[in-house]
């Protein structure tokens, strides 16, 4: 009777290392799936965040794009209109000499 207790016991031992060494052997197995896992997981979202910040980039480049024709084009009609105003200044400016020398100087 105590032999079939001890035997017992010694069976239970057994079976409780078995279940321990499977169990490290499970939780291990599980770390490493689930460190993969998240290891892709991260390389994904990379890609994914360098995918949408190459697209934000390039669309902050086209509406700069824009805004510096806008700007060329505001600039040329300001040049032009300034370059108009100097001519109309300058013949106003030539006028006057030569209506202040023919005054002065006359017909002779």
């Amino acid at each position: 009777m105590l032999q079939n207790v001890i035997n017992s016991i010694i069976d239970a031992e057994d079976k409780a290392e078995v279940i321990v060494k499977d169990a490290t052997q499970q939780a291990k197995d599980n770390y490493m799936k689930a460190k993969t896992e998240s290891e892709k997981m991260v390389k994904d979202n990379s890609k994914q965040l360098k995918a949408e910040y190459r697209g934000l980039l390039d669309e902050a480049n086209k509406l700069a794009d824009l805004e510096y024709d806008k700007i060329i084009k505001s600039g040329e009609v300001s040049a032009k209109e300034l370059l108009e105003s100097s001519d109309q200044k300058i013949n106003d400016a030539a006028k006057y000499i030569a209506g202040r020398l023919l005054e002065k100087y006359g017909n002779s």
